[in-house]
């Protein structure tokens, strides 16, 4: 585990060296951890592109079930297709047990947010340059931005920062930000890191912190942190584990870059483990109860 930790910056900071000029293709060693540098080309995508697509994918989801959403109906392979899978949640704290299929990608999004034609503000925007501005002001105030798999921290995550090309959406009725779908137009901007694993169980710990000052957003200052844990299986499950036997063998890591722990349980496939039914508030759910809530 812990040369497989070590391979995970290396193979960050070797392909890094090895772009030209921004702009690269990443292919996965399928016997470690991969993460695709900034700037890089993805499956033909960049940063930026992908995150407009994660955005097309989650905004089209029903409400039932939302990833962001803490219900017993959220089906993590729900909706997923191709050589990406996307990873998205509620605020938080909060652990998902998830099998991911051999040879797809996980899209994580540390810390994002969204503006589009169909929200009410601070989220609404009309044309691609208020949508910009809006998402950008809320993205310059994410703070505290941590990513550990299978407890090596991910370094210079400043460097994931990507806004999205203006893109179009579908959203049902009623959809995760209002009674009312139909198709709009958003830009995103945030933190992401599109990583590959290897077969087997790993641990993914991630998130960061939208930091206010008083007077921006409320009276006082106002944090709201993001705070995800990801046991991820790749690939088929030989021995399915109980939750009881997962919690004998549970262990403890504790994130360098957090100082937050999170539970390291090996082969736990999404269908043996019940999903904590609390609801949390996102970011555009706590601002929605703020009585000064603006721009």
């Amino acid at each position: 585990m812990q040369s497989q930790n070590h391979k995970l910056i290396q193979t960050a900071l070797v392909a890094c060296g090895l772009a030209l000029g921004g702009m690269l293709t990443t292919q996965a060693d399928e016997k470690q951890v991969t993460i695709v540098p900034p700037g890089a080309i993805f499956h033909g995508k960049t940063y930026g592109e992908w995150s407009a697509a994660f955005w097309q994918y989650a905004l089209a989801q029903p409400l039932a079930g939302h990833l962001f959403l803490d219900t017993p109906e959220y089906d993590f392979s729900s909706g997923q297709k191709g050589d990406v899978w996307y990873v998205g949640g509620p605020d938080g704290p909060l652990t998902r047990w998830v099998t991911l299929p051999s040879g797809k990608a996980l899209f994580l999004t540390i810390r994002d947010v969204e503006t589009s034609t169909l929200e009410e503000p601070p989220f609404f925007g009309a044309t691609e340059a208020e949508q910009r501005a809006s998402s950008n002001w809320f993205a310059d105030h994410i703070v505290n931005l941590f990513c550990v798999i299978d407890g090596q921290p991910v370094p210079n995550l400043q460097d994931y920062r990507a806004s999205s090309p203006q893109f179009e959406f579908t959203a049902p009725t009623p959809w995760i930000w209002g009674a009312t779908g139909g198709k709009g137009t958003s830009v995103s901007d945030g933190y992401f890191v599109m990583v590959q694993l290897p077969k087997g169980h790993h641990t993914i710990h991630y998130g960061g912190t939208y930091h206010f000052e008083a007077g921006e957003l409320s009276d006082g200052p106002l944090d709201l942190p993001h705070d995800i844990t990801m046991e991820v299986t790749v690939g088929n499950q030989s021995a399915p584990y109980t939750p009881e036997r997962a919690k004998a063998h549970s262990t403890l890591i504790r994130s360098r870059s957090s100082r937050q722990r999170c539970s390291a349980m090996p082969g736990l496939p999404v269908s043996s483990w019940p999903i904590a039914t609390k609801p949390r508030n996102g970011l555009k759910l706590a601002l929605s109860k703020l009585p000064h809530a603006g721009n």
